[in-house]
């Protein structure tokens, strides 16, 4: 990825640079990325984790083909030959169309995967930024330092932008397991379709807030659809910060 680094986002109004997304996750010599929607927790967490890295890119992804729909801009998966309902439950085999559906056979049980457009990631991330909730403290009108942290398990990563008076922040907690090694489907005999398991713990330490100060938590409203695996968080909950944060 190729980026500037700033301090102040309002330095960069009149700078234009670009950043590249995507990896390719190999199965059996064959790319899964663009397959049913394993792309969609890849482009999750590509934004979301560059969002709160503190570098200032136009992000540009190679899988632009997944991310839009674009007719017969991908091929078709490969036939299922290990399913013995595969030609009963896809008759005319699997697609990559947008709106179509394909029926996947993934050991336990056979889940309908519609294929869509992924372009809903950005408009969540800017609903968050843009929330009036935020706003009003003019965050990014000001200094504010770019922070990470992991918790003992290294099961949980956080990536968060925290002003220099070390009381107002805001970031991204995200569970490692969320990725597309634990969320892809080749075949019936090659897939991990729900390997997205829960994180060994439930908490993290986020470290050099400001001392004597009464924090509070606002969870923002944030469903990842991913088997096993879902995050609601809330603008309107409120609570005192818990004692993990210092």
């Amino acid at each position: 990825m190729i980026y500037f680094r700033m301090n102040r986002m309002k330095k960069c109004e009149n700078t234009s640079s670009l950043g590249e997304f995507n990896y390719m996750i190999p199965v059996s010599g064959i790319g899964v990325d663009k397959f049913f929607h394993n792309y969609d927790v890849s482009l999750h967490n590509e934004l979301w984790a560059s969002a709160f890295s503190g570098s200032f890119a136009a992000g540009m992804t190679w899988n632009w083909e997944r991310v839009f729909g674009w007719m017969d801009g991908i091929p078709p998966p490969p036939d299922d030959d290990n399913d013995i309902l595969y030609s009963i439950n896809n008759p005319n085999g699997f697609t990559s169309q947008l709106g179509e559906s394909n029926v996947i056979n993934i050991g336990s049980t056979y889940k309908s995967i519609t294929n869509r457009r992924l372009n809903h990631h950005f408009a969540l991330l800017r609903s968050l930024l843009e929330h009036p909730s935020w706003v009003v403290y003019n965050f990014f009108d000001h200094d504010f330092t770019t922070e990470k942290a992991f918790d003992n398990g290294n099961d949980i990563e956080a990536y968060f932008l925290k002003n220099v008076e070390q009381n107002l922040a805001i970031g991204w907690v995200h569970n490692r397991n969320a990725w597309v090694r634990n969320n892809y489907f080749l075949s019936s005999v090659d897939q991990n379709f729900l390997g997205c398991v829960a994180p060994g713990s439930n908490s993290i330490t986020l470290a050099g807030f400001a001392q004597e100060t009464q924090f509070y938590v606002s969870w923002f409203l944030h469903v990842l659809i991913v088997p096993n695996t879902r995050l609601r968080w809330n603008w309107n909950l409120q609570r005192p910060v818990i004692s993990s944060w210092t």
